[in-house]
Formats: C-alpha cells, structure tokens, sequence
C-alpha cells in the first residue's frame, strides 16, 4: 500500500518491535489503565489473519509517538463498517499527526469499498471528544465503568463468608477453571460453544456490530494472554451445564478488572448475580486489590442494578463514534 509519505514524515506501516513505543503512548494518555509490551504483544500474535486489517505508525526523534489501525477487529463486525483507532503521544499533539492517520485510514476504508468508520474515546479525554466532532464523527453510544471500593466497600458485604454455602444450596458448583480443566481437557471449548457464543451472539453494539468468533478467536481473545490467571476465572455449573463464568484479569496497579461475567439466562436471578459479584470482589480484595472495575458492556440490566446495590459506582466509561466516508 502507498502512504501518504511525501507531505508526512516518518508514515509508515506498524511492526511488531513497534510494540513498547505504542504501550509508551497508551499509558501516556491512560495512566489510570496501564499496560504492557507482553499483553499488547499478546494482542498482536493473535490477530486473525483472515480479517482485512492494517495499522500504522509516525516516527519521531527515531521513536513511534503515534499509531493508527483500521479494520475487522477481534470477531467484530458491522455491514460496511471499519473499526478505527487512533492514538497519538500527547508530547506531538497538536502536529497533524492524527489527521494523517484518519486520512490513510479512509483511503484503506475506501480501497475496501468501506462506507463507516467506528471508533472510540474516553469519556474524560475532552481533547479526544473535540478532535473527533470537528472531524465529523457523531456519537452513537456510550459503555460506562463500574467501580467497587474494595477498602471502604461495606464490611458486611465482602465479610459475608458464606457465598459458597449459598451457591451450593442451589445445587450449584463453583470452581476455578483451572481445575476444571484437570478433569474436563476440553472445558474451554465446551464454555465457549454452550454458554459464551451463544451470548456473545446476541449482542448488538453500537453502529450495528455483531460479534461471532471461532473457537480459536474466542480463546485467543480470552484466556492465550498474560494477564490471564486460570485460577482467578471461575465456572459454575448444574449437572455438569456451564452456567456461568467470570474472573478478573490480573492488575497492573490498585485495580483488577473483571474480564467475563456471562450467565445463562435460565439463571441469571439478582440473588444469583449478587453472590458472584460478591465472591469476585472477596477474590480481588483477597489478592491485595484495591478497586474492582467492570467495563459495563459485558453486563445486562440485571446484573448493572445488582452491581449499584452491592456499591459499585459509575465513572467516565467510553464514547463510541461513527463517521460516514464521503
């Protein structure tokens, strides 16, 4: 592909020893949500080949100091729509840079006869939310965050010991998936062809998107990454049906952050719900957490009025955008 080289300095395409630079740019503009060069690299060899996808980068003083990718993104897709991201050091802001990524992601978009763009920004970035309105990108969605205090959280909720008792009342069972695994090899599958597809297939996110994965995607997404700890990602099962798994992801700071919550809505009851939210809260203050955070489009009405009753609170989330290519 021919980039706009000529009036950009330093357009390129993205490599893969590219990765610390973009992981120093993501944390310079969210320090409240590091991460780092193995979970980005992670991202990167799990890519699907398949999907029609291309990422760039502007190198500055012999570093990337910003990055752009434009594409099918990780099973998600809409009808003639790309994702798009856009990310650039905030010690280069102001210098064009963005709008030179936007401009080579709409030739790519065009190129593949693409007629929508969708992207995303923080909800407490207003630079980012002014950027993209005068470049026309309208706002079609908003996922907030949910955050429990795991220090001042109420001591009669995380002090209620007897969860397991409760769960175990409703002939239910509880374990780490880690030990599932020990006595079912093929426990990921079986999740994610009876409980997780299923769910994930009902979901329709803003600006259209569906969300239908291979197995080999699912599980690439899931749980091939390090910050994935299997004995922090629990199923619950009846007679040996997958009724629900979650966990939590392990933190790169005060916080940990629930990756999964999916309950087959046969079971998906408000007693039901408080009880694993309370037990993966008990886990994460249990491994020396502070704060709890849930992206709220993993969650469904139910479980968003569970969360606000157990004490987790709404904080700036993410805005979805949609731009329509002329």
């Amino acid at each position: 592909m021919n980039l706009n080289q000529t009036t950009v300095e330093g357009l390129r395409l993205f490599r893969i020893d590219d990765v610390p630079d973009v992981v120093e740019i993501h944390n310079a503009n969210n320090p409240e949500a590091p991460t780092t060069p193995e979970v980005l690299e992670a991202v990167e060899h799990r890519r699907n080949p398949e999907n029609t996808f291309i990422q760039f980068v502007i190198e500055r003083d012999n570093h990337v100091v910003a990055y752009a990718d434009c594409g099918d993104v990780h099973a998600t897709k809409a009808d003639n729509t790309f994702h798009l991201w856009i990310t650039v050091h905030p010690q280069y802001g102001r210098q064009g840079l963005g709008l030179a990524l936007l401009e080579e992601s709409i030739n790519f978009a065009k190129q593949h006869h693409i007629s929508q763009l969708i992207t995303a920004c923080a909800e407490a970035h207003p630079h980012a939310i002014t950027w993209l309105e005068k470049r026309n990108f309208e706002r079609i969605g908003h996922f907030f965050e949910l955050c429990l205090d795991l220090i001042n959280v109420g001591e009669h909720n995380l002090q209620d010991n007897n969860y397991l008792e409760k769960i175990t009342v409703r002939e239910l069972s509880l374990k780490p998936i880690a030990t599932e695994l020990q006595s079912t090899p093929d426990a990921i599958r079986r999740l994610f062809e009876t409980l997780s597809l299923p769910l994930l297939r009902e979901v329709v996110l803003p600006g259209g998107a569906t969300i239908n994965p291979s197995f080999e995607e699912f599980k690439a997404m899931e749980f091939d990454r390090p910050d994935v700890d299997l004995t922090t990602q629990f199923l619950l099962t009846a007679d040996r049906q997958y009724v629900s798994w979650f966990g939590i992801l392990k933190g790169t700071g005060e916080s940990a952050f629930v990756n999964a919550f999916d309950v087959n809505h046969s079971y998906c009851d408000a007693e039901l719900v408080k009880l694993l939210l309370l037990y993966i809260a008990q886990v994460a203050r249990s491994q020396g957490y502070c704060f709890l955070r849930i992206h709220s489009g993993i969650f469904d009405q139910t479980t968003r009025e569970c969360s606000f009753q157990l004490g987790f609170t709404n904080e700036p989330g993410r805005l979805i955008w949609k731009k329509v290519i002329n």
